[in-house]
């Protein structure tokens, strides 16, 4: 029968404490990891929508690249499921008075297997900033 083996209690580190001693700048902090920064480009809804001919057999695409990808984005970044960056894609262009229509959660999925989303490292103590204009999508 194997021996069990009891550590001792100097064996064992103390747990880290950490004491916040400016709470203002604290609660800026947290409060500041909620904001978003989206700046959409009045040029990229000329891209928003899929040319009507595209010189392929079959129905053309009704969106751009440009709206898939910064769907897609906006789901990479935030973890989000389709159907629901359906809807905070929606709720983004409502808030900024655009009348754009937001692709469905469907397009998305079968769209996100051509439409490449370059994502770089991104740092977890800086602002992230979606930019979208007339050249394309940027992180």
């Amino acid at each position: 029968m194997p021996k069990k083996t009891v550590q001792s209690s100097s064996d064992q580190r103390p747990k880290a404490t950490y004491r916040i001693t400016n709470w203002a700048d604290y609660n800026t902090a947290l409060i500041q990891r909620g904001s978003l920064t989206i700046w959409f480009n009045v040029e990229a809804l000329e891209q928003w929508k899929s040319p009507t001919q595209t010189g392929h057999p079959g129905h053309p695409f009704e969106y751009g690249d440009v709206a898939i990808e910064c769907a897609l984005t906006l789901k990479a970044v935030y973890g989000l499921p389709f159907r629901q960056t359906q809807g905070f894609l929606g709720s983004i262009l409502q808030l900024v008075h655009l009348d754009w229509d937001v692709p469905d959660y469907t397009t998305l999925c079968r769209r996100q297997k051509t439409v490449a989303v370059p994502l770089g490292a991104q740092s977890a103590t800086q602002p992230r900033h979606v930019v979208i204009d007339a050249t394309g999508l940027k992180v």
